[in-house]
Order: C-alpha cells, then sequence, then structure tokens
C-alpha cells in the first residue's frame, strides 16, 4: 500500500534546510529525487476553485391544494408581449383573447408565497441533497429554497438542501487566478472563469448542531474572509480514513504563511512532530483550520470548537461531518462513487472526477509523485501517478456563505 511521506510526495527547496520562508530562494526547486527542474523553467501555477452559494439543483418539491395552513398560491399565467400572448383577465381568471390578450400559460406553474389567498404548501423530496435536521421549517428568498423539511422516515435526516455550484480560476504566478476572481466579483461576472465547474453538497450531518453553525466541529465549513478565516483556504493531498478504513483525500486547509514557499509542511502528529518548515501554520501536522476560539456575532459571542480539515467527499450531506460533497450538476455522485465497496476507492472516484474537471491538481502538494493502485476487492480504478507535470501548482478554495446558515445565526 502507498504510504505519503515527506520524502516521496513532498517538495523540497535545495539548501534551504530549517531556514525562514523569507530567505528561500523560490527559483530553485527540486520536485522529486528524479527529475529537478532549472530556475527559467520554474512557473508556479495558479488554480482557484470559488465555491458559491449559487444553486445548481433546486430541492425537489411536491406542491399540494390544502385547506389548511397554506403559504403559497400557484401561479400559471404571465405576462408576454402582443405576438405571444393569448389570455386576458377577466374577473380574476385567465380566458383565452383573439385580440388584445396580455398573457400566456407558462410553460412550468410558480408558486409565489402570499400573505392572503394562498391555495398551496409543499413538501420537500429528499433530493437532490438530504442532510440532518436544521431546526427550521425553511428558508426561502428570492424565489429560492435553501432549506427545507422533508418527510424522511430516518431520524435526524429530515432537512433537504440544494446543489451548489462552484467556479474555476487559473492562471501563471501565485496570486494572478486570485486577482482574476476578484476581478470578477468586482465587476459583478464570471467571465474569467474556467469552462468547467464543479457541484457540491455544502451541508452537514451526524452532529447536533449540524447546518445550524459554521463554529463547531462537524458543522458547515465557515465561509473565507469572515469571522477571523483567511481570504482563502488552500487545497493539499492527504491521507484520511474513518475509523480503520483507510483513504486519500483533497482537503481544505489554512493557507501557507508565506503562499510563495514551497517548503513542505509539518509531518507526523505529537510528539512525533517534525518541524521541516517555518512556513507552516498548520497545527497536528497540517489539518487545523479554526481553532477554539470566541467568535462576535452580532452582539452575541460564539465559542467555537477546534476542527480540523475539510474532505472532498463522495457523500451527501446526511453522512458528512463538516465536508464538501462533490456530486454532479444533478446531485448524483459522481464516477458511481457509492457503489465500491472498498472505501479509499470511493475517494479515488471523486479524486480521479475532480481532476479530470482540473488536471493542474495532481501537481499540489501531497499529490505529485502519489499513486495508489492497490485493489484486490473492487473493480480496479487508479489514482495514477502524475507524469505530465513539470511545474509547481498552488490551489485555493474561496467560499461563500450559506445563507440558511446566516439566517439561523442571524447574521
Amino acid at each position: 500500500m502507498a504510504n505519503l511521506t515527506s520524502t516521496d510526495v513532498n517538495l523540497t527547496v535545495e539548501s534551504a534546510g530549517a531556514a525562514e520562508a523569507s530567505d528561500v530562494n523560490f527559483n530553485s526547486f527540486s520536485y522529486d529525487v528524479e527529475h529537478e527542474v532549472t530556475a527559467d523553467a520554474v512557473v508556479v501555477k495558479e488554480v482557484v476553485i470559488w465555491i458559491t452559494n449559487e444553486i445548481e439543483k433546486e430541492i425537489d418539491l411536491e406542491w399540494k391544494a390544502v385547506t389548511a395552513n397554506a403559504t403559497h398560491k400557484k401561479v400559471e399565467y404571465g405576462p408576454a408581449p402582443a405576438n405571444q400572448a393569448t389570455h386576458i383577465v377577466q374577473n380574476g381568471n385567465f380566458v383565452p383573447a383573439a385580440s388584445g390578450a396580455t398573457h400566456k400559460k407558462l410553460d412550468k406553474a410558480i408558486y409565489e408565497r402570499v400573505i392572503d389567498g394562498a391555495t398551496h404548501k409543499s413538501n420537500a423530496k429528499q433530493t437532490p441533497d438530504i442532510g440532518y435536521d436544521n431546526g427550521i421549517e425553511e428558508y426561502e428568498t428570492g424565489g429560492k429554497y435553501y432549506s427545507k423539511k422533508n418527510l424522511a422516515a430516518a431520524a435526524g435526516s429530515k432537512t433537504t438542501f440544494p446543489i451548489y455550484k462552484a467556479y474555476i480560476y487559473k492562471a501563471d504566478g501565485i496570486g494572478q487566478a486570485k486577482a482574476k476572481l476578484q476581478q470578477d466579483i468586482t465587476n459583478g461576472n464570471k467571465n474569467q472563469a474556467e469552462a468547467e465547474f464543479l457541484y457540491f453538497a455544502r451541508h452537514s450531518g451526524g452532529v447536533a448542531h449540524a447546518n445550524k453553525t459554521y463554529f463547531k466541529n462537524g458543522s458547515c465549513l465557515p465561509p473565507t474572509g469572515l469571522h477571523g478565516q483567511p481570504d482563502y483556504y488552500q487545497l493539499m493531498f492527504k491521507q484520511g480514513g474513518s475509523g480503520d478504513r483507510l483513504s486519500y483525500r483533497y482537503r481544505i486547509v489554512l493557507p501557507e504563511a508565506n503562499q510563495q514557499s514551497n517548503l513542505p509542511r509539518t509531518t507526523g502528529t505529537a510528539p512525533n512532530t517534525t518541524n521541516i518548515s517555518t512556513a507552516n501554520e498548520h497545527l497536528h501536522g497540517d489539518m487545523i483550520f479554526l481553532k477554539e476560539r470566541e467568535i462576535d456575532v452580532g452582539e452575541t459571542k460564539i465559542t467555537s470548537s477546534q476542527r480540523d480539515a475539510s474532505s472532498f467527499d463522495p457523500w451527501k450531506s446526511k453522512d458528512m461531518k463538516g465536508c464538501q460533497g462533490v456530486k454532479t450538476s444533478t446531485g448524483d455522485y459522481v464516477n458511481s462513487a457509492n457503489t465500491y465497496t472498498l472505501y479509499k476507492n470511493k475517494y479515488h472516484a471523486v479524486n480521479t472526477y475532480v481532476e479530470e474537471k482540473i488536471p493542474e491538481l495532481k501537481g499540489i502538494y501531497g499529490r505529485r509523485d502519489f499513486s495508489d493502485n492497490t485493489d484486490s476487492t473492487d473493480a480496479k480504478i487508479k489514482l495514477e501517478k502524475p507524469t505530465d507535470i513539470t511545474v509547481e501548482y498552488k490551489a485555493f478554495i474561496k467560499v461563500e456563505p450559506l445563507l440558511d446558515v446566516d439566517n439561523i445565526l442571524g447574521i
């Protein structure tokens, strides 16, 4: 079985030793023991994955006409230009009209929240993403549902969530992909994003406070740039597991202290931690990105709990503890990840899918020179050693707030 070690997957800086990050010559790299890259050939490339609160796949709802507790009215007709209009309004009803028509029948009925005259109420199915109860009936804004209770029979699995869209930015040079993203944010568009997208289940499960906060271990991933979090997280590749089940994952962690530094992070865990680099801001190897502390939320102070890194997972929200579920645009499993019986292959399915979308990820910390092709119980899925990586890559994550969680927190 392949192991991740500082000698076979980590980048080293020639003649750096334990030098301060500011003393490192960033134009002199050795990418592995077999291949050196000269200063002229080095171009540090950057990737940013922007995980937004933009809904890609909405919650699937069942609407029913009810006589009590109705919240919405059904709207089947809408205004239309004269050359398309087919109906007029007479006594509150829409009737066909040969001339003077102002409305046409909508391709799909919509439901409008009203105070008076409500006739319908909705129930959520368990698609596209099922998570643990967040303590509210629903959160709707702008005509979109960001959470909605459902009638799931399993205890605790009673809230449905949408699937969210992530945009990808790439550039040569540290800070350049971030600059593209920031320009798009300033201009209110995504013009400089790549053509490929990723899609995520963003909520959580398995803990009492799941989907109610960002500030507890196992709750939703805190947004970047808020509540004391950095403007960007960083992505690395790391061995992980659940109990005694081994896996290899893309993991979201705190960024390096000096993002131009290619020094390896510390390895091992206490009391056997080896401090390889003073550029390290990671505790216990590399993992902690939210330390226990008090956070001001309005006029209230919330004591956060220490939490570990957030993985790219194959799971639905109900099976994640603060991680990010990589999904298709409709909320399905990627690469049939749920069909593998060998635990690590579920993650290999996610990893290979993400690498198809963003091949540059094979060049980030922990992934270069790593492969794991061993398998005796499943149809084989391989995580191949990258053979086409000739430059260093840095990958960063920007995360927008979840509107339903902000609503619950009152922020």
